[in-house]
């Protein structure tokens, strides 16, 4: 019949049990011993017409409306919890003892019905002897009247094992993690309950016929009950009177199917030529021989509940029962996988689950207490005997369940060879002193490194407050400064002879003579952009002058209050420069930068360039891009910028300011400290942004060429992953020490490169 939560088989739920016996010892004591098979005691004696049904009861309760009657001579009956195809089930208080029970009653018409009769006396007798643990307790059989049979059993609230099933199955298809309760081990450790119940049936003689996940309970306490024992079977003589009538009861009389009320025709219990759940059921007993079931059939049917608690999938299936029973007789399961895409199933799992589902029951296991105990020997990691272990894989198990000992040859094995090779120890002491002094070098010389490190961080950490302050001070005029009044000068001014500002000279330091202004900064307009269009704008960003000239001398250590345009200039023909322009270029392509000069490219455009692209991808964070070939002075530079929005984010453009690599490099990279063979800047994918040597320095021009990587793939994966470190290698004909350094502030590495035997040398 179909089983839902109201299927009064399954209407029961739990408490703790009161006693349990260990995994392989004897069953608790029931009144006999325990190979005693279950008593065939009459407890139904036939009435002088020959019914077979029970003599009437000492106490009749009259009927209610609601169909049940308020009391028994012990019981009150108090609301319905479910109903089958034979019996109906009703929560019910113990008047004696003042708790509440389960009570299971014959529906009313089968009263009339011997056969029924003797079938539901028979279920009630088998699961009253079957004393274990992990079987519900029945307490009592009750006469209720001449036509009326009921008993009582523990109320057992919990979840059926098809409940959980199918909450593991939706958990994982869902994406989620499963919860203890609903994990393999879990389920497993109901599963070795299963088997301690079978095991105890089997031993008196009893087999259950219909075994499957939705006739066993699960408590709230991992408490496990086999429920259903309506077509259970008492094997060799000592039978249960009613037992072999129950194999010829149909439900419907209509042979196989009948009663079913699923769509699928699979998931129910069927009655008629064949007993039992189809998807659960052995070859044998799909292909009808009843009389010729033993324990290997409810072992095959075990092995199936085990395969579907591993794959959370019956292991068998079909469009129809027809199908169905013909792929059961043959055998053909479904392969053993896990449910998820990311899980896996162990070998010595799948091994139990095919020798359970064996075709020929003589090739499956042979007692349930047989699976249970290869089942346990996979939990403890132990090999099982549905799949030997070859001697690599013995020795590996034998090492993980005995390590210490492992530990103590291992070791013992180590000082035999200490022992034997104590000579050969003095022969290497010199050479493991060179290497210890080996390590203490290329330790200073890191640490060396380390220091030189901190110093490239802080020099461009402090380019990058620089520009922090310029982007500051261009948002807040962009965003409600005043605009200048007067003349301001453009690119095409610096240019043209009695234009250019009144300071406008030449630089011999980094802008290879070209004229330059330090008074006032320059405004330039690519081609297509109407100057009237940003004229606001510009003009609000004129009053940044004494900004820019604050940030070139504070660039170079220099101070000046308020600060001036000579100044500058000074600071600029005097030093080395490490800041040699900044600019604000504005949405609309229009830009003003400091120093004034002139020469752009008749093609040149703001908002094309890298400095500005690199920006907008960072939306408003502060980046260093990758070297390349100033537009205007034709050198190696690197620029830092930085996206402009107003208050209420609105994007106005882009601040940058640009630094020389020469002279930035010679100022960071190299140090006297280091017998450096060359020195370089790598960017987070182990590509050369610029290398300096104590002779030359050079960049990588990115219209020219792409980035190449740096040469040892072992150290660009680790510059990948952001380590830091140290490696010895080989370079043509000398020993290279390369020393790598995670810069993480600018998502950058460090790397020096050591001759060895000149730093050997410089160290002496």
């Amino acid at each position: 019949m179909p089983r839902s939560p109201e299927d009064p088989e399954q209407a029961t739920s739990f408490e703790r049990p009161r006693q349990r016996h260990s995994p392989g010892s004897p069953p608790p004591e029931t009144g006999g011993s325990a190979n005693e098979g279950v008593e065939a005691t009459i407890l139904v004696a036939p009435s002088s017409h020959g019914s077979g049904r029970p003599p009437p009861a000492r106490d009749r309760a009259a009927p209610q409306p609601d169909g049940t009657r308020a009391a028994l001579a012990r019981f009150d009956l108090l609301e319905p919890l479910g109903q089958g195809a034979m019996g109906v089930v009703l929560l019910a208080r113990d008047r004696d003892l003042g708790r509440k029970v389960a009570y299971k009653r014959l529906r009313g018409e089968l009263g009339a019905k011997p056969d029924m009769v003797q079938r539901f006396l028979a279920e009630a007798q088998i699961t009253a002897q079957l004393d274990h643990p992990n079987v519900v307790p029945l307490y009592s059989l009750e006469h209720e009247d001449a036509q009326q049979l009921g008993y009582a059993m523990k109320l057992v609230q919990g979840e059926t094992l098809e409940s959980l099933i199918r909450q593991a199955r939706s958990t994982l298809e869902s994406g989620r993690i499963l919860p203890p309760r609903l994990q393999r081990e879990t389920l497993l450790d109901h599963f070795l309950k299963i088997c301690d119940a079978i095991a105890f049936a089997h031993s008196r003689g009893v087999i259950h016929r219909d075994l499957k996940p939705a006739n066993i309970m699960v408590g709230h306490f991992h408490e496990v009950y086999v429920m259903d024992w309506g077509i259970a079977r008492v094997l060799e003589s000592s039978r249960v009177p009613g037992t072999d009538m129950a194999e010829r009861v149909s439900c419907a009389r209509s042979g196989v199917g009948a009663g079913m009320e699923t769509a699928d025709g699979i998931a129910t219990t069927q009655c008629g030529s064949l007993l039992g759940t189809p998807k659960y059921m052995s070859p044998e007993q799909a292909r009808g021989e009843i009389d010729q079931l033993d324990e290997r059939s409810d072992l095959y049917s075990l092995g199936l509940i085990l395969f579907e608690l591993i794959c959370l999938r019956p292991a068998f299936g079909g469009p129809d029962v027809g199908t169905l029973l013909d792929r059961i007789q043959r055998g053909q399961r479904q392969p053993v996988a896990a449910p998820s895409p990311r899980g896996s199933i162990p070998r010595e799992l799948k091994a139990i689950v095919d020798k359970a589902t064996q075709a020929e029951p003589t090739e499956r296991y042979q007692s349930a207490a047989d699976l249970a105990e290869d089942l346990r020997h996979h939990l403890r990691g132990e090999a099982v005997s549905a799949l030997r272990d070859n001697p690599l894989q013995s020795t590996l198990r034998w090492i993980g369940h005995h390590r210490q000992r492992a530990l103590n040859l291992f070791l013992a094995t180590l000082l035999i060879g200490f022992l034997a090779t104590g000579a050969l120890w003095y022969r290497h002491t010199v050479e493991l002193e060179k290497i210890h002094e080996r390590q203490i070098l290329t330790a200073r010389y890191f640490d060396f490194a380390s220091a030189q490190a901190q110093i490239i961080v802080k020099h461009f950490l402090f380019m990058l407050g620089l520009l922090e302050g310029l982007s500051v001070g261009a948002e807040l005029a962009l965003e409600d400064g005043k605009p200048a009044e007067g003349r301001y000068y453009t690119h095409e001014d610096f240019v043209t002879p009695g234009s250019g500002p009144k300071d406008l000279a030449t630089s011999a330091s980094l802008y290879r003579d070209r004229p330059i202004s330090t008074d006032v900064p320059v405004v330039f307009f690519p081609q297509g952009v109407v100057p009237t269009e940003t004229e606001r704008k510009i003009r609000q960003l004129l009053p940044l002058k004494a900004l820019f000239q604050r940030i070139i001398l504070e660039a170079h250590d220099e101070q000046e209050v308020p600060p001036s345009g000579r100044k500058v200039r000074e600071t600029l023909d005097r030093h080395d420069i490490t800041v040699d322009w900044m600019g604000i270029a504005l949405r609309e392509g229009a830009m003003v930068g400091y120093p004034g000069l002139g020469g752009f490219s008749a093609t040149y455009d703001p908002i094309a360039r890298p400095w500005y692209r690199q920006a907008v991808l960072a939306q408003g964070g502060k980046v260093c891009g990758e070297p390349y070939v100033s537009a205007s002075l034709s050198i190696f530079i690197m620029s830092c910028s930085v996206a402009l929005y107003s208050n209420a984010g609105e994007f106005f453009g882009v601040a940058e300011i640009d630094l020389p690599l020469e002279k930035n490099v010679e100022k960071i990279l190299l140090t006297p400290q280091l017998p450096l063979v060359r020195a370089l800047l790598l960017n987070d994918q182990g590509q050369i942004l610029v290398e300096a040597r104590p002779d030359t320095i050079q960049g990588v021009d990115l219209p020219k060429e792409r980035l190449r990587a740096y040469s040892n793939a072992t150290i660009v994966e680790a510059i990948k992953a952001g380590h830091s470190g140290q490696q010895n290698v080989l370079d043509a004909d000398r020993k290279l020490w390369v020393m790598y350094l995670h810069l993480r502030e600018l998502k950058w590495t460090y790397v020096v490169e050591l001759d060895e035997q000149g730093a050997r040398h410089d160290a002496k």
